[in-house]
């Protein structure tokens, strides 16, 4: 994108956020929902047409369903959008003190939040309008910007669905990490989840709201492709390394700070080895994929910066890009506790990991825990060398029943229909819905 389009592109957002201001302050709820219908943008075509709240992941998902489905179009209205409504009706500093983990169970912002689900009661008819919407989809239940629309359009019969996108945990410790949602309450028609195991293990902490006959597993969209490309030749000469944050990886799992602090001394450590391999070995192509945020991105470029006088220049770190694009143009995939890896694996790319058994010996510690075979676990530089350029001998071809019996843990059924089981199951929603809307 060239700069002058970027410069359009933000005086545009700017333009926008100061009518949607304007249209709170003149109390015109017609207009805010105008203007948001002018902020959405639109994916797929379909006879139904649902409003996508986004999030950089969660749009992953949706690009698969209009890719490997698409029987839906999709109206793309990212959340900050709603959270300009939450800091209109809501004075900062209680807005400063609201959480996801308190919205239910606490009266800060009591009155604003009331404010605001009656500012979306009167919005939403018009927003269905100027949409053409017969659904509303996110990715997770739990965001406080969305509470107040969950609770509209279910008082308006409008489906309000969830395809959760934090369905990924070590296996044995999903009971662990479900415990952030115990004071959240589900407000929607239906919510679908990835596996099974993040389906029972939120079935029994008995979440307000949230039944077994508003559940239904259907699998992770984003990864269909690839199943249904699996014949893609990668660069011989490009590695991906999608860098981690330990303190994400581990916040439901362990409290003890020493071995907090040990994984993230081992964290840093891998990623410095993948910089040195690049330094090493300017043949090849290594990229550093981060989450979006700019600390993630600071915390790759601080490694880089203690520890080498020069970025090598083939060392690529970004916070952007399509992670399956990543996964497919690369001959060995880096990572840890990441969906990627189950990319990777689908996929039949090298697949390394830090090894953190040393330290957390007594709890399984990754995905691939109980499935050593599937995954080549580097513990030094020496390792980390030897696993990418002979790639080709360390491609683990394991026996199909155990990679299916891993693959269900995580993704539920192994074959690239995720995409079409989601759709189905938000169109199901709509149809059950249809009636009480007449």
């Amino acid at each position: 994108m060239n700069l002058f389009k970027k410069i359009k592109l933000k005086l545009i957002e700017i333009g926008l956020n100061n009518l949607i201001k304007l249209s709170l302050l003149l109390n015109f709820p017609v207009l805010t929902s105008f203007l948001f219908n002018l902020a959405a943008g639109s994916v797929g075509h379909g006879s139904y047409t649902v409003l996508c709240l986004g999030r950089s992941i969660f749009t992953d998902d949706i690009k698969a369903l209009v890719t490997y489905s698409g029987q839906i179009k999709y109206r793309i209205l990212h959340l900050r959008y709603l959270d300009m409504l939450l800091n209109w009706f809501i004075p900062p500093a209680e807005r400063r003190e609201l959480t996801e983990n308190n919205y239910h169970v606490s009266k800060i912002g009591e009155l604003g939040r009331q404010k605001c689900y009656t500012y979306l009661t009167r919005m939403l008819p018009s927003l269905l309008k100027f949409m053409d919407l017969q659904a509303v989809i996110s990715g997770n239940f739990g965001y406080i910007q969305q509470q107040e629309l969950a609770r509209v359009c279910q008082d308006q019969a409008v489906p309000f669905i969830v395809l959760h996108k934090e369905g990924m945990a070590i296996v044995g410790a999903f009971d662990n990490y479900v415990e952030q949602y115990r004071q959240h309450k589900f407000i929607g028609a239906k919510m679908l989840l990835y596996n099974e195991q993040i389906r029972n293990a939120m079935l029994k902490i008995k979440i307000e709201g949230l039944f077994e006959n508003k559940m239904e597993v259907v699998g992770i969209p984003r990864l269909d492709s690839c199943f249904l490309e699996r014949n893609y030749h990668p660069s011989a000469k490009q590695i991906t390394f999608f860098s981690f944050y330990p303190r994400d990886k581990f916040h439901y799992l362990i409290t003890d700070q020493k071995i907090i602090d040990a994984i993230a001394d081992r964290s840093a450590e891998f990623h410095k080895l993948v910089i040195e391999f690049a330094q090493k070995h300017p043949e090849y192509q290594v990229i550093i994929k981060t989450k979006v945020a700019e600390h993630y991105v600071s915390y790759v470029t601080d490694i880089v910066n203690a520890h080498f006088a020069v970025k090598p220049q083939n060392l690529l770190i970004i916070n952007v890009g399509e992670p399956a694009d990543l996964v497919k143009e690369s001959v060995a995939v880096l990572g840890f506790n990441s969906t990627t890896l189950i990319e990777a694996m689908v996929a039949n790319r090298l697949i390394i990991s830090p090894y953190m058994g040393d330290i957390i010996t007594d709890i399984p510690w990754d995905y691939f825990t109980h499935y050593p075979e599937l995954v080549n676990y580097a513990r030094n530089y020496q390792e980390l060398e030897e696993y990418i350029l002979n790639y080709q001998k360390y491609l683990k071809h394991h026996n199909q029943q155990r990679e299916n019996k891993f693959l269900e843990e995580l993704i539920y059924t192994p074959d690239g229909r995720a995409s079409e089981r989601t759709e189905q199951a938000i169109i199901n929603a709509i149809k059950n819905y249809a009636p009480q809307r007449k």
